[in-house]
């Protein structure tokens, strides 16, 4: 994990463990209480886990969510809960997710874990806006709305009724101060979406867009520009938020 005062220079700030055998390859981060970081290993169907990054090189995993569970989105709601998506992959079979629940200890860096949407391929980003949560699933190309104080409150999970929006290849997501979101879309896209469904292209000259983040002092979005598989070079990218 890298840090950097201006969003130019990047410096070393933590190492998160690798797994013999595996590519590293992690998932999203986010800011927890009293200005932790968590963040995810991806796993790959093995090995995946939630770290707490309380200072430079200081990081603990949470001993209790699945290591089975291919995880990619990670968001704080706040009082030690984590909001999760992964999914399981099996063989040649299509791939099932669903959105958890992470209640965790931050001393003892114990967790428990609960699904609160289920019926879901690949789920990825997440977003909060008000009692709005948005959940990307890239295997059905859509996202999905539901009231975040009804999951939490279900006594079990509930099934994902129906798309928000139909939109191509959706990755990781990020939302505005006025409930619009960003994320990937199509092949070299980054898309915004309004909170009434409307699809607009912020750029279609991406290598591959992943990782997205609000910065409301800056009025800035901040997109990560990853190299492909053939070569060349990531970036940050910025766009100034209207």
């Amino acid at each position: 994990m890298l840090s950097s005062p201006d969003a130019h220079a990047f410096a070393h700030y933590a190492n998160v463990p690798t797994v013999a055998g595996q590519s590293n390859s992690l998932s999203q981060l986010s800011f927890a209480d009293a200005g932790a970081l968590m963040i995810e290993r991806f796993g790959f169907g093995t090995a995946s886990a939630v770290f707490s990054i309380t200072g430079a090189d200081t990081i603990a995993a949470l001993t209790g969510p699945d290591p089975t569970r291919r995880r990619l989105g990670l968001i704080s709601i706040g009082s030690n809960r984590l909001l999760s998506t992964w999914f399981i992959k099996s063989g040649s079979n299509p791939p099932q997710g669903a959105l958890s629940l992470i209640t965790y200890d931050p001393n003892a860096h114990t967790a428990v874990e609960r699904d609160l949407l289920t019926g879901l391929g690949k789920p990825v980003g997440i977003a909060v806006s008000g009692d709005n949560v948005y959940v990307s699933d890239q295997a059905n190309n859509d996202i999905v709305k539901a009231s975040l104080s009804a999951l939490l409150a279900s006594s079990q999970a509930v099934a994902a009724s129906g798309a928000f929006v139909q939109i191509n290849s959706p990755d990781l997501m990020t939302v505005d101060a006025h409930g619009t979101l960003y994320t990937k879309c199509n092949t070299t896209g980054l898309c915004r979406i309004a909170p009434d469904g409307t699809i607009g292209v912020l750029a279609n000259d991406f290598q591959d867009a992943r990782g997205v983040a609000v910065d409301a002092p800056r009025g800035l979005l901040y997109a990560i520009d990853r190299a492909t598989a053939s070569g060349g070079t990531s970036y940050v990218r910025t766009f100034p938020l209207n």
